[in-house]
């Protein structure tokens, strides 16, 4: 709670500002509180309250957009009603943070606990309650947030990145390691835009070394610097004068590279709900027959979007074009060959 000194006694900013953020931190719907109850928890600021300026007060506040309710039993309490965010909304938000692995399970903890502020003590220790911190992975990375401010500074000075790109190893004592490839050279790119994808954040970008657009993973950059060299333009890279990256973030799996095309895809209608949830409600299906519906869906063909497509066996199958039928097919086969040998 907020806590003014003797030194702010007589300013009536400091007044109004401790007066609200009791409201705030320590009323809702389900803990109001009384005049009096409210002008004892001033006094502890060493402020003291007389009911002419106490309603006044009120009535600033709401006159200011703030929500102050009262309600009548054996005396009037008064509470803060609606706030910027509800319980649910605040809720929805904490999940977010809880589920997103690109947050170090440290910079959660801070989130969740600044989120929090959202709301009344009370609801925040409700709220703490009924939590729990996941188990699943997190990232280590504590350079992400740096990372992303680098990156979206450089888009917004149209500016290219240098970096170094790094996988995890294995050391002979079996810990995991660094381990920059192209001998730890530096890549040097033209973003274009930040996109958090399959639980991880990406750079959509151009690199010159390959064709197209090239996505690298934000938690798996290291020494990121905007350089003074003005980016390549998305038309450059695409080779489109009005390429949507909005769209092609829709069409990748897993921020992998491949080719764009459009795939038409039978599926078994128990399918339809993993299918719209997979492509959006906007992709163009059809029904095929009582058992069966046709997507025809553009996407990135790539080993991440077969993995996909296999994991419903018998029930999903690549209709055309042929070669992506091909591609598919070869994919199969070379899973099937380690079972053979």
């Amino acid at each position: 709670m907020f806590s003014c000194g003797g030194a702010m006694k007589k300013s009536g900013i400091a007044r109004l500002f401790a007066f609200m953020q009791i409201l705030y931190d320590l009323t809702d719907e389900e803990n109001p509180k009384t005049r009096e109850e409210i002008e004892e928890l001033l006094k502890k600021s060493d402020i003291e309250m007389n009911r002419k300026t106490f309603y006044t007060y009120i009535e600033e506040l709401k006159a200011a957009g703030i929500d102050v309710a009262s309600k009548k039993t054996d005396k009037y309490y008064y509470y803060i009603n609606r706030r910027q965010f509800d319980f649910a909304e605040t809720k929805l938000l904490i999940d977010a943070v809880q589920s997103a692995r690109f947050i170090t399970k440290e910079k959660s903890e801070e989130l969740i606990k600044k989120i929090g502020k959202l709301m009344s003590l009370y609801q925040a220790a409700d709220l703490k309650r009924k939590l729990y911190m996941s188990e699943r992975s997190k990232t280590v990375n504590k350079n992400i947030y740096k990372n992303v401010d680098e990156i979206h500074d450089a888009i917004i000075k149209n500016r290219k990145i240098s970096f170094r790109y790094f996988d995890y190893t294995l050391d002979v004592n079996h810990a995991k390691k660094k381990q920059y490839r192209k001998q730890g050279k530096e890549y040097v790119i033209s973003p274009y835009s930040l996109v958090w994808a399959e639980d991880n954040y990406y750079v959509i970008s151009h690199y010159p070394e390959h064709t197209g657009l090239t996505n690298f993973r934000v938690d798996r950059m290291d020494m990121i610097q905007v350089t003074n060299q003005q980016r390549e333009t998305l038309a450059f890279a695409t080779g489109k004068d009005n390429f949507s990256i909005s769209r092609y973030s829709q069409n990748i799996f897993s921020m992998f590279s491949g080719d764009v095309q459009w795939i038409s895809l039978k599926f078994d209608n128990d399918l339809l709900n993993t299918a719209i949830d997979r492509f959006g409600h906007h992709a163009q299906m059809k029904r095929n027959d009582d058992h069966s519906f046709i997507a025809d869906v553009e996407v990135q063909v790539s080993p991440t979007f077969f993995a996909w497509l296999f994991q419903f066996g018998k029930k999903v199958r690549i209709l055309t074009p042929a070669t992506a039928v091909k591609q598919y097919t070869e994919y199969c086969e070379a899973v099937l060959q380690q079972y053979r040998q």
